[in-house]
């Protein structure tokens, strides 16, 4: 199995082949100082097909603001890990995702981290994705 582990909340959801856990993620620096996001609403992010079976893990950083219903705009990718692997879905899962507004026209920051389990070589999922 793989995980999207994400900063902030403890959280658990299934997907298809993996699971979504949050996690605090103190290694990736905030240069701007802005706020860690808090989710409200997460829609779990599609983990990529080669990724998963080449056992690649990464992450992603953005920054954003909020709009009144917490929804995130402006949203700009600030770094990643690999460069190229993860960016485009987890935009695609982030733009769905509902935060808590903190402060009015603030900045807020996440990361998204992208990880596949030690067993996941050995489960029908790997099979069922990977060799198909």
């Amino acid at each position: 199995m793989f995980k999207i582990i994400t900063t902030s909340l403890l959280l658990a959801a299934l997907a298809a082949c993996g699971s979504t856990k949050s996690a605090q993620k103190s290694q990736i620096e905030n240069p701007e100082e802005n706020l860690l996001a808090i989710p409200l609403k997460i829609i779990d992010p599609s983990y990529p097909r080669s990724a998963a079976c080449q056992i690649v893990s990464g992450w992603v950083s953005f920054e954003f603001a909020l709009d009144n219903d917490g929804k995130p705009i402006d949203i700009k990718i600030k770094d990643s890990e690999p460069r190229g692997t993860f960016e485009k879905d987890a935009h695609n899962a982030i733009r769905n995702w509902v935060f808590k507004k903190e402060i009015k026209d603030a900045k807020y920051y996440y990361v998204m981290e992208f990880k596949v389990e030690n067993d996941f070589k050995k489960s029908e999922n790997y099979r069922a994705l990977c060799h198909s």
